[in-house]
């Protein structure tokens, strides 16, 4: 989006450059942004291709809606391999950022980690310490933390829109189905008010055949996590053009990138530099109580001596 010859540059520092037990803290904040951003979000996202995945293999098992209580809204055929395909599409894609992520993880670089998705996730589960390190380094100011969180939508936005967003707009179209149609008993599915109202017609169909209604049970607990996700992209598009024109205005960076890359370096080389200082200081401080140690242990030797010599010529003189 800008012209700028600036070429993207990591900052070299490894894990192993820093003493990851020095910025380990059980602070409320730390710990409910492990709990939350790290776990919290892991689960979802599992719920969420865990489901769908249930969905698929009942659609490619069965071949067919369990029953004709509820009539589809998308014919069988197209609903079942647009739904398969879009499940594949999310397996390659995740197999194709997860082999990138090992790459990543074999550098122990603290810039690539903090950048890659998978990388971030996988060494905040295994390590707490490095996840504090990873903590440490995210922006504190309100600007950079929206241009972040700008940047990391956007940068992941292919799985959500490609392969999410089209199997969530066939469970849409199915649950939609229900809505609109009428089952037995001349039970009008249509008369919807809340949201009670489509688990209350989840219900109704149980009761004709269990395995359809735990089937739009899946489908609407996963339409429930995308539409979560999908606020969260909607949100960072509806910021992105106010953090493009602060750059602008700024004149410093020629992207977004650049922008969020030189402030993980700016933070990285900071952490870095007060550990040192916190190393220099108390190896300082540990020469100066060395020599003091030595210093009290000679004035001692030589008052012992000195008394030892008054105690002889006290014996002498007696």
């Amino acid at each position: 989006m800008f012209i700028h010859e600036w070429k993207y540059s990591i900052n070299p520092k490894r894990f192993d450059e820093v003493n990851a037990t020095d910025f380990r803290n059980t602070r409320i904040r730390t710990v409910l942004s492990y709990i939350f951003g790290v776990w919290f979000l892991l689960i979802l996202k599992v719920a969420f291709l865990a489901s769908d995945f249930y969905t698929c293999i009942k659609l490619l098992a069965y071949n067919s809606w369990s029953n004709n209580v509820i009539k589809p809204y998308l014919p069988f055929n197209i609903s079942k391999w647009l739904f398969s395909g879009c499940i594949f599409a999310s397996f390659v894609l995740m197999i194709w950022e997860v082999v990138a992520s090992i790459r990543v993880l074999r550098t122990s670089n603290i810039a690539l980690c903090y950048v890659n998705k998978f990388a971030r996730l996988v060494t905040s589960i295994s390590n707490y310490s490095r996840f504090c390190i990873m903590d440490k380094i995210t922006p504190t100011n309100s600007f950079e933390k929206w241009s972040f969180f700008v940047f990391f939508e956007l940068k992941n936005c292919v799985g959500i829109l490609f392969t999410d967003t089209p199997r969530q707009i066939i469970n849409a179209l199915t649950l939609w189905s229900v809505v609109i149609s009428k089952g037995k008993n001349d039970l009008d599915l249509g008369d919807l008010e809340s949201f009670n109202d489509v688990l209350s017609r989840i219900n109704y169909i149980a009761k004709y055949n269990h395995t359809e209604a735990v089937l739009l049970s899946f489908m609407l607990f996963s339409f429930v996590i995308w539409l979560f996700f999908i606020t969260k992209l909607l949100t960072a598009v509806i910021c992105s053009p106010f953090i493009y024109y602060k750059l602008i205005q700024r004149g410093e960076y020629g992207s977004l990138r650049e922008f969020c890359c030189i402030a993980i370096s700016i933070n990285i080389d900071s952490i870095v530099d007060t550990q040192k200082q916190k190393l220099n200081r108390y190896d300082s401080a540990s020469i100066l109580r060395l020599r003091l140690d030595d210093t009290e242990s000679q004035l001692g030797s030589e008052i012992f001596k000195f008394s030892e010599l008054d105690q002889y010529r006290l014996q002498r003189e007696g």
